[in-house]
């Protein structure tokens, strides 16, 4: 007695080495050479996909993760961040002069100004993106993503310093010795008295406060009408920010060399900040900054105790 099958269309009984339904005559063997069929075409898509992807691939050819806030919100992050450290500063200094004598004429009093500035000015910052809130935080990362961020971390402090070696390098040929910028010389002074002070401020809010008007700011609002613009003048802007435009009027032109061979490695680090911030959003640029100044404070730190 023969085996029986259902029949793939009519379902009724049939033998099962008949190829068609003695019923219907419905082909039996068509569903297993259309499944064939579909799983080969399907192989064939997946590695003509891979085969693309592999062909085409660009470090800097992918979708942007960089949070669009609003053009308003834009604006007012970069003038809070880029003008408001002055403001404040001014401010601060004015009412320290009106109740009593003057409070940050010194090392110690320029310490505590920078760090009131850095509170007020984070605060203020955040309140401006309060209702973005949830999508900046979203792009701070667990786990391996995490750790991914460090890595754009170690990136940024690896073009940072093959930038200066560079340019150390250019300083000898010049016979110049480049030493810190006026700005790197006022922060290690800082630190110096207020080490883990410093590491809060300097480390971990001050990139933050930098992100926020830089990138999300700055970038952000440029981006709008040229990438490619968006990149060069926030890497400028980032670079000059951390200029002493006062060496230009003391004439002292070993200082103003100095000050111009320190500038490349801020321009770097703008430009990285930004593909990091493009590529990872405002959580990765976030840590890839800030991991690159708590090394340079636990380095100066260090020094310190060294010495």
């Amino acid at each position: 007695m023969n085996e029986k099958r259902k029949c793939v269309k009519c379902k009724l009984l049939i033998d099962s080495d008949l190829d068609t339904c003695p019923y219907c005559g419905y082909l039996q063997n068509n569903e297993e050479i259309h499944e064939n069929s579909s799983e080969n075409n399907e192989s064939k898509e997946v590695v003509s996909v891979e085969k693309k992807d592999t062909r085409n691939f660009n470090l800097f050819d992918f979708e942007p993760k960089d949070t669009r806030v609003h053009v308003v919100k834009q604006i007012f992050l970069f003038l809070t961040g880029w003008i408001g450290m002055t403001i404040i500063s001014l401010l601060l200094q004015y009412i320290s002069l009106s109740i009593s004598e003057p409070l940050f004429d010194n090392t110690r009093g320029i310490g505590i100004l920078n760090f009131v500035i850095y509170f007020i000015l984070f605060g203020i910052l955040s309140l401006i993106c309060c209702f973005d809130m949830p999508k900046l935080l979203s792009t701070f990362k667990k786990g391996k993503g995490f750790l991914t961020d460090l890595g754009y971390g170690g990136v940024l402090v690896s073009v940072s310093i093959a930038v200066s070696i560079t340019f150390n390098l250019i300083g000898k040929i010049l016979n110049i010795k480049v030493a810190d910028n006026q700005n790197e010389t006022g922060i290690n002074s800082i630190v110096s008295i207020y080490p883990m002070l410093s590491l809060l401020i300097f480390g971990f809010l001050g990139p933050i406060c930098e992100e926020f008007t830089y990138r999300v700011g700055l970038f952000g609002l440029l981006k709008r009408g040229n990438r490619i613009l968006a990149y060069v003048l926030t890497a400028v802007i980032f670079g000059f920010i951390h200029f002493d435009f006062n060496c230009l009027a003391s004439n002292n032109a070993s200082l103003i060399i100095n000050e111009f061979l320190n500038l490349p490695s801020y321009l770097a680090a703008g430009i990285t900040l930004c593909f990091i911030y493009e590529k990872r959003g405002f959580g990765g640029s976030c840590v890839a900054h800030i991991l690159n100044n708590v090394i340079s404070i636990l380095f100066t730190i260090l020094s310190g105790f060294i010495a």
